[in-house]
């Protein structure tokens, strides 16, 4: 049973991949380079373009999602613990 205040780990990790994802979509198709081209460091096939884009897209709900989904484990964890 979830207590007042807490995170549900699967929608908050589910909406940070979402926006994230976006996010990198709108990045590549707006051929921001610069910042495009350090994502791509990080995220591999991430480039300006459409493909580019839909790779970002991909990148970010996994890595992000997964990112959110801990977070919010976490500070439901800790949140327990320090009461």
């Amino acid at each position: 049973m979830a207590r007042k205040g807490d995170f549900d780990p699967q929608r908050f990790g589910l909406a940070c991949g979402i926006v994230s994802g976006v996010w990198l979509l709108i990045l590549a198709m707006m051929g921001k380079g610069t910042l495009v081209t350090l994502l791509a460091d990080l995220f591999p096939g991430y480039a300006v373009g459409g493909m580019g884009g839909v790779i970002g897209l991909v990148y970010g709900i996994i890595v992000f999602g997964i990112t959110g989904y801990i977070f919010a484990w976490v500070y439901n964890y800790l949140k327990g613990k320090i009461k």
